[in-house]
């Protein structure tokens, strides 16, 4: 069936007019950045929305870092910009000091 199939596509006009003629390349996957340290480079994001707990808390905060894969996930009840900088100066910060570069996925609950 495959050699049918390939014999029908070569004879299609309109296959063969559509067709790419040079075939696709990949691009080499590389890593930009590896950091050299621990906490030269975290990442944060917010799991949403959960359902709630008894402590009122329905979102995630999450911490990583990138070299030494630290995770430290910490509940929280709104997303809002004040709580999720609380939350990670009291839990983060003041554990394990202030990373050298923080990324995020830029949404307003970090950008504000």
């Amino acid at each position: 069936m495959k050699r049918k199939v390939e014999v029908y596509v070569r004879k299609c006009a309109k296959c063969q007019v559509n067709k790419t003629l040079r075939p696709k390349g990949k691009a080499t996957m590389e890593i930009m950045f590896t950091a050299t340290h621990p906490f030269e480079r975290c990442a944060l994001d917010i799991v949403s929305p959960l359902t709630e707990t008894t402590s009122r808390n329905k979102y995630i905060l999450t911490f990583q870092d990138d070299l030494s894969k630290v995770l430290v996930a910490l509940p929280i009840p709104q997303q809002d910009a004040e709580t999720v900088a609380r939350a990670f100066v009291l839990n983060v910060v003041l554990t394990f000091d202030a990373p050298a570069q923080i990324l995020t996925d830029q949404d307003s609950n970090f950008l504000n």
